[in-house]
């Protein structure tokens, strides 16, 4: 009797203890993915002290802001007809993908020309703020950017 009713305790115990476990707010195992569109545009230093502007791009960065790595597949901005823009020859100092994102680590920084982006504008009344800057990850997860692309 002794023995039954120490072992009906401790399997009280225990059923509190993985029940109160279980209860606990686990940490999100999804990506936390921030992304934002800005307009960047490089400057070269030349010989002599001197510095020339480069072309303009608009930059899509992402900053892992959660707990896990992640791999950006690719990316692209949305148009409201369902189309995509695509870089299929990033500069040299864009990030190539497909990257993999850790926490806490530099942002992944893609880059478009904003004379493309103005030429879809002219040639294809399509409204800056029509255009949607997006990356996808690994896991099948598009991300949109903060914002749509900055150009006036």
């Amino acid at each position: 009797m002794t023995l039954g009713l120490i072992l009906a305790v401790l399997g009280v115990a225990i059923s509190i203890y993985y029940g109160r476990k279980q209860g606990r707010p686990q940490p999100s195992r999804r990506p936390k993915i921030a992304v934002r569109v800005t307009n960047n545009i490089p400057v070269y230093d030349l010989p002599g002290g001197r510095q020339e502007l480069g072309d303009h791009f608009v930059a899509v960065e992402a900053v892992n802001t959660g707990e896990q790595a992640i791999t950006i597949t690719g990316w692209g901005i949305e148009l409201p007809d369902g189309r995509g823009v695509f870089v299929t020859r990033p500069p040299n100092w864009a990030t190539r993908l497909p990257h993999e994102l850790r926490p806490g680590a530099a942002p992944a920084r893609l880059l478009i020309p904003a004379d493309d982006l103005r030429r879809i504008n002219q040639d294809d009344n399509i409204a800056f703020d029509d255009m949607r800057p997006y990356i996808d990850l690994a896991d099948g997860t598009n991300v949109y950017a903060d914002r749509p692309v900055p150009l006036a």
